[in-house]
Protein backbone atom coordinates (compact mmCIF):
# COMPACT_ATOMS: atom_id res chain seq x y z
CA UNK A 1 0.00 0.00 0.00
CA UNK A 2 2.92 2.41 -0.95
CA UNK A 3 3.47 4.15 -3.91
CA UNK A 4 6.69 5.68 -5.05
CA UNK A 5 6.82 7.64 -8.10
CA UNK A 6 9.63 10.01 -9.97
CA UNK A 7 9.84 12.51 -12.71
CA UNK A 8 6.89 15.25 -13.27
CA UNK A 9 4.68 13.87 -10.75
CA UNK A 10 1.67 15.46 -9.68
CA UNK A 11 -0.98 14.18 -6.49
CA UNK A 12 -4.28 15.68 -6.48
CA UNK A 13 -6.88 15.62 -3.66
CA UNK A 14 -9.97 16.07 -5.04
CA UNK A 15 -11.99 15.61 -1.45
CA UNK A 16 -10.12 18.45 0.39
CA UNK A 17 -8.83 20.82 -2.93
CA UNK A 18 -5.08 20.13 -2.93
CA UNK A 19 -2.59 19.42 -5.53
CA UNK A 20 1.36 18.52 -4.60
CA UNK A 21 3.86 18.63 -7.49
CA UNK A 22 7.61 16.78 -6.93
CA UNK A 23 10.48 15.37 -8.70
CA UNK A 24 9.69 12.48 -6.65
CA UNK A 25 6.63 11.85 -4.30
CA UNK A 26 5.70 8.83 -1.61
CA UNK A 27 1.84 8.15 -1.54
CA UNK A 28 1.78 6.25 1.92
CA UNK A 29 -2.11 4.44 1.50
CA UNK A 30 -2.66 2.98 4.66
CA UNK A 31 -2.09 6.43 6.24
CA UNK A 32 -3.10 8.74 3.94
CA UNK A 33 0.27 10.64 3.66
CA UNK A 34 2.02 12.14 1.13
CA UNK A 35 5.55 12.93 0.89
CA UNK A 36 7.62 14.69 -1.91
CA UNK A 37 11.23 15.86 -2.33
CA UNK A 38 12.67 17.82 -4.76
CA UNK A 39 10.74 20.93 -6.02
CA UNK A 40 8.04 20.30 -4.11
CA UNK A 41 4.77 22.55 -4.55
CA UNK A 42 1.53 22.50 -2.93
CA UNK A 43 -1.95 23.89 -4.26
CA UNK A 44 -5.18 24.88 -2.36
CA UNK A 45 -8.12 25.88 -3.69
CA UNK A 46 -7.39 29.13 -2.50
CA UNK A 47 -4.64 29.41 -5.00
CA UNK A 48 -2.51 29.68 -2.11
CA UNK A 49 0.93 27.90 -2.71
CA UNK A 50 3.54 26.64 -0.99
CA UNK A 51 6.92 25.50 -2.26
CA UNK A 52 10.06 23.90 -0.37
CA UNK A 53 12.53 21.05 -0.62
CA UNK A 54 10.19 18.46 0.62
CA UNK A 55 6.24 18.76 1.92
CA UNK A 56 4.49 15.60 3.57
CA UNK A 57 0.87 16.35 3.36
CA UNK A 58 -1.79 14.24 5.57
CA UNK A 59 -5.34 13.88 3.54
CA UNK A 60 -6.62 12.96 7.05
CA UNK A 61 -5.87 15.65 9.20
CA UNK A 62 -5.31 18.11 6.24
CA UNK A 63 -1.76 19.34 7.37
CA UNK A 64 0.70 20.49 5.54
CA UNK A 65 4.53 20.29 7.12
CA UNK A 66 7.24 22.21 4.61
CA UNK A 67 10.95 22.02 5.23
CA UNK A 68 13.84 23.67 3.47
CA UNK A 69 13.01 26.64 1.55
CA UNK A 70 9.78 27.41 2.45
CA UNK A 71 8.29 29.64 0.64
CA UNK A 72 4.53 30.26 1.04
CA UNK A 73 2.57 32.65 -1.82
CA UNK A 74 -1.11 34.14 -1.28
CA UNK A 75 -1.53 36.20 -4.36
CA UNK A 76 -5.64 37.47 -2.86
CA UNK A 77 -4.18 38.61 0.15
CA UNK A 78 -1.18 39.70 -1.06
CA UNK A 79 1.25 38.06 1.62
CA UNK A 80 4.84 36.28 0.75
CA UNK A 81 6.17 34.00 3.80
CA UNK A 82 9.76 32.80 3.45
CA UNK A 83 11.29 30.22 6.31
CA UNK A 84 12.62 27.05 6.88
CA UNK A 85 9.94 25.24 8.20
CA UNK A 86 6.36 25.45 8.91
CA UNK A 87 3.54 23.25 9.33
CA UNK A 88 -0.04 24.64 7.38
CA UNK A 89 -3.32 23.87 9.23
CA UNK A 90 -5.80 23.72 6.23
CA UNK A 91 -8.93 23.47 7.92
CA UNK A 92 -7.57 25.72 10.86
CA UNK A 93 -6.79 28.28 8.41
CA UNK A 94 -3.33 28.72 9.82
CA UNK A 95 0.38 29.23 9.91
CA UNK A 96 3.21 28.32 12.16
CA UNK A 97 6.55 28.53 11.04
CA UNK A 98 10.09 27.04 12.66
CA UNK A 99 13.26 29.09 12.84
CA UNK A 100 14.24 32.97 11.07
CA UNK A 101 11.10 34.27 9.34
CA UNK A 102 10.65 37.04 6.70
CA UNK A 103 7.03 37.97 5.69
CA UNK A 104 5.90 40.69 2.93
CA UNK A 105 2.77 41.23 3.44
CA UNK A 106 0.57 43.55 1.57
CA UNK A 107 3.10 45.16 -0.55
CA UNK A 108 3.51 47.78 2.51
CA UNK A 109 4.92 45.67 5.25
CA UNK A 110 8.40 43.39 5.64
CA UNK A 111 8.29 41.35 8.61
CA UNK A 112 11.76 39.89 10.34
CA UNK A 113 11.16 37.49 13.31
CA UNK A 114 11.32 33.64 14.53
CA UNK A 115 8.60 30.99 15.08
CA UNK A 116 5.65 33.23 13.38
CA UNK A 117 1.98 32.36 13.83
CA UNK A 118 -0.18 33.32 10.87
CA UNK A 119 -3.84 32.98 11.51
CA UNK A 120 -5.17 33.84 8.05
CA UNK A 121 -8.95 33.58 9.33
CA UNK A 122 -8.45 36.38 11.63
CA UNK A 123 -5.55 38.22 9.77
CA UNK A 124 -3.19 38.41 12.62
CA UNK A 125 0.65 37.52 13.00
CA UNK A 126 1.83 36.47 16.08
CA UNK A 127 5.68 36.43 17.21
CA UNK A 128 6.77 35.58 20.83
CA UNK A 129 10.19 36.06 19.83
CA UNK A 130 12.66 39.42 18.40
CA UNK A 131 10.60 41.00 16.07
CA UNK A 132 11.42 43.99 13.39
CA UNK A 133 8.71 45.51 11.21
CA UNK A 134 9.43 47.63 8.74
CA UNK A 135 6.62 49.84 6.39
CA UNK A 136 6.65 51.59 3.04
CA UNK A 137 7.41 55.01 4.58
CA UNK A 138 11.23 54.44 6.31
CA UNK A 139 9.33 53.95 9.59
CA UNK A 140 11.20 50.61 11.29
CA UNK A 141 9.96 48.83 14.76
CA UNK A 142 11.71 46.62 17.00
CA UNK A 143 9.29 44.67 19.08
CA UNK A 144 10.22 41.67 21.72
CA UNK A 145 6.70 40.20 20.69
CA UNK A 146 3.94 41.68 18.71
CA UNK A 147 0.61 40.78 17.09
CA UNK A 148 -0.12 42.57 14.03
CA UNK A 149 -3.68 42.45 12.93
CA UNK A 150 -2.75 43.14 9.15
CA UNK A 151 -6.79 44.40 7.98
CA UNK A 152 -6.54 47.02 10.77
CA UNK A 153 -2.92 47.96 10.09
CA UNK A 154 -3.09 47.57 14.28
CA UNK A 155 0.47 46.61 15.83
CA UNK A 156 0.83 46.01 19.24
CA UNK A 157 3.95 44.87 20.98
CA UNK A 158 6.53 44.95 24.35
CA UNK A 159 9.30 47.16 24.00
CA UNK A 160 9.32 48.76 21.02
CA UNK A 161 12.20 50.69 19.52
CA UNK A 162 10.65 52.65 16.77
CA UNK A 163 13.01 54.71 14.02
CA UNK A 164 11.41 57.35 12.11
CA UNK A 165 12.52 58.10 8.53
CA UNK A 166 14.86 55.02 9.03
CA UNK A 167 18.12 55.15 7.64
CA UNK A 168 17.78 58.67 6.62
CA UNK A 169 19.77 61.84 7.63
CA UNK A 170 17.06 63.31 9.96
CA UNK A 171 14.90 60.27 12.07
CA UNK A 172 13.72 60.53 15.96
CA UNK A 173 13.62 56.98 17.76
CA UNK A 174 11.27 56.32 20.21
CA UNK A 175 11.22 53.51 23.19
CA UNK A 176 7.95 52.18 24.72
CA UNK A 177 7.62 49.31 27.21
CA UNK A 178 4.28 48.79 25.76
CA UNK A 179 2.50 50.41 22.95
CA UNK A 180 -0.64 49.69 20.37
CA UNK A 181 0.29 51.44 16.82
CA UNK A 182 -2.19 52.56 14.26
CA UNK A 183 0.09 51.96 11.00
CA UNK A 184 -2.49 54.14 8.74
CA UNK A 185 -2.93 57.44 10.26
CA UNK A 186 0.73 56.60 12.96
CA UNK A 187 -1.78 57.10 15.91
CA UNK A 188 -0.27 55.09 19.02
CA UNK A 189 -1.44 54.77 22.49
CA UNK A 190 1.83 53.19 24.78
CA UNK A 191 2.87 52.89 28.40
CA UNK A 192 6.64 54.28 29.45
CA UNK A 193 7.83 56.51 26.81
Amino acid sequence: NIVDAEGNVKVEDVINNYVLFSDTATYKKNEEIVITKGNSKGIDDKNRTITSDKLTYNKITNIVDAEGNVKVEDVINNYLIKTEKLLYFKNKEKILTEGFTEADIQSKYNLKSENVIYNISTNEIISKKKTTLKDNNNQIYYLDELIFFVDKNLLKGKNILTITNYNLPKSDKFFFTDGIFNLNNKNFTAKDT
